[in-house]
């Protein structure tokens, strides 16, 4: 059976005749080893701007017959122009449009290099509906034997293509030529076919991706900014949105909009990655202080650290201290943004917040950002509830719209998160891939899944360093790893590396930052499918380009019936 290039006969084939002759070259036994080229395009054609070749048909140890199909049932030739079917008429006779391609083919493998010195090769016109005793007239044009008819697709379309190229060869014997089809064995006809139709691979490059990924992002989130705009007559206002849903970038829109207007301010988030992330992106800014709410008050109060920390220090004696130093300084600023508002607006640090602001927050101008439904994971209080009575009527600007993430992960995220109602739109345009999940039967596998995952997207075209691996707990997949080459290409998250690292990292600890390719690993039984389903919202949400979750399969199981490796 013959090696049909492309393998199957694409959808808009209309003629008959290649759809008659397609799945007969494929199946003939008289066609094995053989290799077809289907649908040949002829970009450097001898006549034409272009042409193509119905066939082209490769038979190791006999030749090369170029196949013209007329799959008409009606041909005339009528004061030199010819008629065939419903086509309009043409002065072109189907040989000389079968013999051009055969000789544009010819002389694109010379120029290749490809040496078809004693091999057969010639051309045929295959009138696939029309019966040999109906055959074409004798003429000088053309030779008797340049055509096959109704009765060879049949039989043997093999035999018919194999005994037009022993005649081809005893019609070049007799002018004298040197004819050895042996010339053409395997190697050489899948070299010819790998000229015409070479197999290759070609992607976007990482830096292009990511060139593209930044301005989409940045369009994207700019129609965001109108939520700023909108409330710009409030000077307290609560953002409250899903994940994805722009809230760190207007957090720092608002920054530069304030810095523009001459006011100092704070910047204030739970996260020490995303503060070191905001300090970057805000370092040019004026006036404008950003870091944690703990790194924040002791960098102001400049409160001493014991050496070891006594468990809770930080949320009671240091608060404490913090207080009496602010009570005691006029540290105030003009604004205060406080980004993760959610693990912020709590009442242990209400007062903090109040000495930070001048006018404090009942009076004072600040804005918060927050997942008050979603993401609220260090408390179980009603933060909004005790937040309203400590500033009553609070303005309140809900945001809807998805920006960061694909809509076929927005739709995972929306799943796991519970959102009700769900995003109302996702502003990134979708390119069709979905959020993978890889499930192994027990953890001696986890690190061979996790290494799957990297080699995978690496190989879709990313970099390493586009590449976060994100787990529940510290003591993880990637933290852990005991495979060597996965300890040269993972740090853990904010460490010194080069472009060919990848990060790992905690979800708790990578809230509010996002990269072009997530992998979370570690979802199995030692956390409850209810706190997972959280996670499994918090960071799949982190992804702007990929995302693939790796778990035991009887946990994704539960969570998202249906999971499959």
């Amino acid at each position: 059976m013959a090696r049909m290039i492309p393998p199957m006969l694409a959808k808009e084939t209309k003629s008959p005749g290649e759809v008659i002759l397609f799945p007969k070259f494929e199946s003939d036994a008289a066609t094995r080893d053989w290799i077809v080229l289907h649908s040949l395009n002829i970009a450097n054609h001898v006549s034409n701007l272009e042409g193509e070749a119905d066939f082209l048909v490769i038979a190791p140890g006999r030749g090369i017959a170029l196949v013209e199909v007329k799959a008409v049932q009606r041909i005339e030739r009528k004061n030199g122009m010819w008629h065939m079917g419903n086509l309009p008429p043409t002065h072109r006779s189907p040989f000389d449009q079968a013999n051009d391609a055969y000789r544009s083919i010819e002389r694109s493998l010379k120029k290749k290099g490809i040496n078809l010195e004693g091999i057969p090769f010639d051309s045929v016109v295959w009138f696939t509906h029309i019966s040999r005793s109906h055959s074409i007239v004798d003429s000088p044009e053309w030779n008797r034997w340049d055509s096959l008819y109704s009765e060879d697709r049949r039989g043997s379309v093999g035999r018919a293509i194999a005994d037009f190229l022993n005649i081809a060869e005893g019609h070049l014997r007799g002018k004298g030529r040197l004819v050895q089809p042996s010339n053409l064995d395997r190697r050489l006809a899948n070299r010819i076919a790998e000229v015409l139709r070479p197999d290759f691979l070609r992607r976007q490059s990482a830096d292009e991706l990511r060139q593209d990924l930044t301005e989409e992002l940045e369009e994207v989130l700019t129609e965001q900014l109108d939520a700023l705009d909108v409330m710009e007559d409030n000077p307290r206002v609560l953002f409250m949105g899903p994940a994805g849903s722009g809230k760190t970038h207007l957090a720092k829109a608002a920054a530069r909009k304030y810095a523009a207007e001459g006011k100092s301010g704070y910047l204030v988030c739970f996260n020490r990655n995303l503060s070191e992330h905001l300090r970057k992106e805000l370092a040019d800014v004026p006036g404008l202080e950003v870091g944690t709410i703990h790194g924040l008050l002791k960098r102001i109060s400049g409160i001493p650290v014991p050496a070891d920390v006594p468990h809770g220090w930080w949320d009671n004696e240091f608060i404490d201290a913090a207080l009496e130093w602010l009570l005691a300084h006029d540290c105030a600023r003009d604004y205060l943004l406080i980004d993760e508002a959610q693990d912020i607006l709590r009442s242990r640090y209400l007062n903090v917040l109040d000495g930070m602001l001048h006018g404090e927050l009942t009076n004072g101008r600040f804005l918060a950002f927050g997942d008050f439904d979603h993401q609220k994971i260090y408390t179980t209080e009603d933060i909004i509830a005790k937040f309203d009575l400590r500033v009553p009527e609070t303005p309140v600007y809900r945001l809807h719209s998805n920006c960061r993430n694909l809509p076929k992960v927005g739709a995972s995220v929306a799943l796991f998160g519970r959102l009700d109602p769900g995003y109302k739109r996702y502003r990134r345009r979708d390119d069709g891939v979905m959020p993978k999940f890889k499930t192994y039967k027990n953890l001696l596998e986890a690190e061979d899944i996790l290494i799957e995952a990297i080699r995978e997207l690496t190989c879709e075209g990313f970099e390493l360093k586009d590449i976060v691996v994100l787990s529940p707990r510290k003591k993880s997949v990637a933290s852990e790893a005991s495979n060597s080459w996965l300890n040269k290409r993972l740090v853990p998250y904010g460490s010194v590396a080069n472009d060919s690292i990848a990060k790992f990292e905690t979800i708790h600890s990578f809230k509010g930052l996002e990269a072009p390719c997530v992998i979370i690993t570690d979802i199995d039984s030692k956390s409850s499918l209810r706190a997972i389903a959280d996670l499994l919202y918090i960071g799949m949400s982190r992804s702007t380009m990929r995302t693939v979750v790796t778990g035991q399969a009887s946990v994704l199981n539960q969570i998202l019936p249906g999971v499959k490796a």
